[in-house]
């Protein structure tokens, strides 16, 4: 039983040998010229260093971004708080109240660009524009 096992194991390996012996010898070609005709030994290491410096570009580009996000958000909620606090300062006096479309139109305005904003919020809701002169000289 055992004889008949190994024969055919050995036919079987026959088989693979005769029928795939391309993939061995380009394996062992792969190989010779992997050891002798390469110059840089350390090819793979040097690849995983620049890929690792890559990525921690990467990573600080997104931290970035984000922090500057965080900012220009945090910038935005608090222009709306104080847009929406002199209008409605400027409504009780008249005594009316701001309505909740007035105030999804005032968090449009401010993310747009600061040129547009400012003449927008004037217009809009009649506030006035101030100009802040710089005398240090």
């Amino acid at each position: 039983m055992n004889w008949l096992i190994a024969k055919q194991i050995l036919q079987k390996a026959w088989f693979y040998i005769k029928n795939y012996w391309w993939a061995g010898a380009l394996i062992a070609l792969g190989f010779v010229l992997h050891k002798f005709f390469l110059f840089d030994k350390d090819v793979f290491k040097n690849l995983y260093e620049e890929k690792v410096k890559q990525s921690d570009k990467e990573q600080k580009i997104l931290k970035e971004s984000h922090e500057k996000e965080l900012k220009e958000f945090q910038r935005v909620e608090d222009e709306h708080k104080i847009v929406v606090e002199s209008l409605e300062k400027a409504r009780s006096e008249e005594g009316a109240k701001i309505k909740k479309s007035e105030k999804k139109r005032i968090k449009e305005i401010i993310t747009m660009p600061e040129e547009d904003r400012v003449k927008t919020l004037a217009d809009e809701f009649g506030l006035e524009i101030v100009e802040i002169k710089d005398e240090t000289n």
